[in-house]
């Protein structure tokens, strides 16, 4: 029985991922400064959402409610290699397969685009060992980077 959904955004659902993201930022990333979420809210709001270089799968619960979403960017001019920018599951969601599925669905559709590389920074501690079990390999860090925060750059070969 599946309790939960996971599609590609449509034009129409643009306003809603908008919300789901500043409001995820404010519950979820409370290590990011304040004054940084509200410039991530400013970047990340409905006109990149509208992108065509953006790519953006909501993972909704039975119910409707957005539980979970994946945001990537596509790759540039062929080069093969496309950047997950957000990975955000509901706290209520977590541990129910819900981010492995927005890879695996993610990871799937690239691949039949001819991309050969998945790369994401890890900032949050939590999601190391979930990365590495879904096949994500460390290729470095970046130390005292934005914020004072470490990012672990995942990468996974496709």
């Amino acid at each position: 029985m599946n309790r939960f959904s996971i599609k590609k955004i449509k034009r129409s659902e643009v306003e809603k991922i908008s919300l789901a993201f500043k409001k995820a930022l404010d519950k979820d990333f409370l290590y990011y400064p304040s004054e940084i979420r509200e410039k991530f809210k400013k970047i990340w709001d409905t006109k990149f959402f509208k992108k065509k270089e953006s790519y953006v799968l909501l993972a909704r619960s039975k119910e409707g409610k957005i539980i979970g979403y994946l945001i990537a960017q596509k790759p540039w001019t062929n080069s093969g290699v496309v950047m997950i920018s957000w990975l955000w599951v509901d706290k209520n969601w977590r541990n129910l397969g819900v981010a492995s599925k927005l890879l695996k669905i993610t990871e799937s559709h690239f691949k039949k685009t001819g991309v050969h590389k998945i790369t994401l920074w890890a900032d949050n501690p939590k999601s190391y060992y979930f990365y590495k079990k879904v096949g994500y390999q460390k290729e470095g860090t970046e130390r005292n980077h934005f914020w004072h925060l470490n990012h672990i750059i995942y990468a996974k070969f496709l």
